[in-house]
């Protein structure tokens, strides 16, 4: 506006320095004495992948940063004080011609907003821009830098860090680094207080997020792979998390130690690969079947492909068209005041039909080891209220709502409407894990599910629990968007008792939100979270340039590793505890689960475990099928998990190794 153009001129002018990022509108361009050109949308993969700034001149600046974006403005500086800082550099290496960052007497220019992923150099490259027009930014910087040293994983002070590292050194196979990652740790920090003391405030800075990066690989190199994990990254994009798209993402993977990968193939109004009763994507369109490129590129390489499904949901990507033919035959859903949403209603038939047909299709048509549904729920609590709703409720319960929708949102048929309302969701669950094991009984349903059960079933209709207790998934994926590790923990354990132990539990962990991303110490705070509470595995969302391969690289055989299949192929087995003594334990084989291949036989032995997977106490051969075996446990006060360590051997005379776990069992002293 003309207000705001006036008022930016006068801090211009009074000496306030402006920095500005991607889109600059007037009077923006002159104030910073540049010239917009126009914006340029990458043409590759890659393209604007990171940011040079080896020859900005500027103190304290990192050399580069980390961004991938997919469109930039192209500016050109035209004021003798302006002049390029930073220069765009492509996968290949190549410098792109567009100027990156522009630096002037007056602020500074990002051709791109900054991106989640480089959280530790983008700050140093923004505290060095504010630097370079104001000293005292430097101070503020140092000082906090200097707080920020010891926050790394669940630890808030270096102290307390560097006593539980000490403390896992004894017998730790990467003791010796562990203890010279502490003492480098130490010595940086105390640097950086001296820079401190002496006013050399960038030097501090740089001391201090040294120090830290010391700190964090020591915590990082701490920590135990769990053998037998389903280890997977979500890819939202669906064409893969590395530039170079579902090849060069599953080495990756591979490379890393994932065995599981969870890429978003499918919207309410959309695909990603070749099907026949969805429109087909842009990313289809001009990269291919992505579905098909996943499956062949993680296959080769052992990764298992469990295809993720967006249900109901038409807001991304989905062609106009498509919306409004939805729109045009009332099959949208529609709120509680009469206001239409670009999500399916559950209940329309033709919808039902849709989303059931998309699903299975992947299973017929590509090998595929899973699906896993998401937002497999209705939009929020506001819907859906449409006229095809109050029909089919009607209808189906035999009630009568004289006045729509007051009678079900809050009125007397309220409870009977919510009732109903899960029954839509609940129907498509059990008619596509029916249907996929019908086509490929090995094939593995899961879910994406909202953590805070039962708020959800009510919410949202999303009565996962109930899916669970009906048999319709073979595991879990809470989405447990926690920043610590300890409500990692609590949350999943709250989760675990709420199924009894019924399938693996395999949270979600957010890693890369829009609004941060966690650090590669603090996703493994939680990977230790989930492992303490029981689960079986983890999920880490999202690989995309927020969590690039240098970031999984710093996970990788000390965080994540192992070569045992996940836990979600193993054969079932129960644990029963009849007694309120821990101790005592009935084990017995469960149903057999469906392999990619017909098994002939299951043999194993009984493992006491500790919380990182390692035996403390050998409990004799694992009971075979139709017998069971009674165990008391006998170890010193802790957690332990009960295992099956074992082999299937298939009707080919070839075999695979497994590991089955119980749930945690806490032994104390007094026992």
């Amino acid at each position: 506006s003309e207000p705001a153009a006036e008022g930016l001129k006068r801090f211009a002018k009074g000496g306030g320095k402006l920095i500005a990022f991607y889109d600059l509108p007037d009077p923006l361009p002159e104030l910073l004495g540049i010239r917009m050109v126009k914006w340029l949308a990458r043409e590759r993969d890659g393209q604007f992948l990171e940011v040079d700034f080896s020859l900005s001149g500027v103190p304290g600046m990192p050399r580069r940063i980390r961004q991938d974006s997919g469109a930039i403005f192209e500016v050109e500086p035209i004021a003798k004080h302006a002049r390029v800082i930073g220069q765009w550099i492509a996968a290949d290496g190549r410098r792109q011609k567009p100027p990156a960052v522009v630096l002037s007497d007056a602020g500074a220019f990002m051709a791109h907003t900054l991106l989640p992923g480089d959280t530790m150099r983008q700050r140093q490259f923004l505290v060095a821009l504010a630097g370079s027009f104001c000293a005292s930014a430097w101070a503020e910087a140092a000082e906090g830098a200097i707080e920020r040293a010891g926050e790394v994983g669940p630890f808030s002070d270096a102290g307390a860090l560097a006593s539980y590292i000490r403390g896992r050194a004894p017998g730790h196979p990467l003791a010796d680094g562990m203890q010279a990652g502490v003492a480098r740790g130490e010595q940086r920090l105390g640097e950086s207080k001296a820079h401190c003391a002496a006013r050399r405030w960038p030097e501090a800075a740089a001391a201090a997020e040294a120090a830290r990066e010391h700190f964090a690989e020591a915590y990082l190199a701490a920590q135990r792979p769990v053998n037998g994990e389903w280890r997977a990254v979500s890819n939202h994009t669906g064409t893969g998390g590395e530039p170079g798209g579902w090849e060069e993402s599953a080495r990756v993977l591979a490379e890393c130690g994932f065995n599981a990968v969870l890429p978003d193939m499918a919207w309410g109004g959309v695909a990603h690969y070749n099907s026949a009763v969805l429109p087909k994507s842009e990313a289809f369109r001009k990269r291919g079947d992505q579905l098909a490129q996943c499956v062949a590129a993680c296959h080769k390489r052992g990764i298992q492909v469990h295809a993720w499904k967006l249900c109901w949901n038409l807001e991304w990507a989905t062609p106009r068209e498509f919306v409004e033919r939805m729109r045009a035959e009332g099959r949208l859903q529609v709120t509680d005041t009469g206001e239409t949403r670009e999500w399916l209603c559950p209940s329309h038939p033709a919808n039902f039909k849709l989303e059931t047909d998309s699903m299975l299709e992947m299973v017929r048509n590509y090998d595929v080891d899973g699906l896993m549904f998401d937002a497999i729920r209705y939009a929020d609590s506001h819907g859906c209220f449409c006229s095809g709703c109050r029909e089919r409720f009607q209808h189906d319960t035999a009630q009568k709502a004289a006045a729509w929708p007051a009678d079900v949102v809050l009125g007397p048929l309220r409870r009977a409407y919510l009732d109903w309302r899960c029954e839509q969701i609940t129907r498509l669950v059990r008619a596509v894990s029916r249907g996929a094991h019908a086509i490929k009984p090995h094939v593995r349903i899961s879910a994406a599910v909202f953590h805070n059960y039962p708020v959800c079933r009510d919410d949202v209709g999303q009565d996962w629990v109930a899916w669970i207790k009906e048999g319709l998934l073979d595991f879990v994926i809470p989405m447990n968007t926690a920043t610590s590790g300890g409500t990692v923990r609590n949350m999943v354990k709250g989760q675990i008792a709420l199924i009894d132990a019924r399938i693996p539990v395999c949270p979600s962990l957010f890693v890369t939100l829009e609004s941060r991303v966690l650090t590669p110490d603090q996703a493994a705070a939680q990977i230790a979270g989930a492992r303490e509470a029981g689960a079986d595995g983890f999920t880490l969302f999202d690989h995309s340039p927020g969590m690039p391969a240098q970031y999984l690289r710093r996970l990788a055989g000390r965080v994540i590793g192992g070569n045992l299949p996940p836990a979600t192929d193993a054969p079932v087995f129960e644990f029963d505890w009849p007694d309120p003594d821990p101790r005592l334990v009935t084990v017995s084989p469960a149903k057999a689960r469906p392999m990619r291949k017909p098994v002939s036989s299951v043999s194993g032995r009984l493992e006491l475990q500790d919380m990182e997977g390692r035996a403390v106490a050998q409990l004799g051969p694992a009971p075979a099928a139709g017998h069971s075996q009674c165990l008391r446990l006998t170890a010193s006060p802790g957690s332990y998990r009960v295992a099956v360590v074992g082999q299937v051997r298939f009707k080919d005379e070839s075999t695979a190794p497994f590991v089955f776990r119980s749930r945690v069992v806490a032994l104390d002293a007094g026992r």
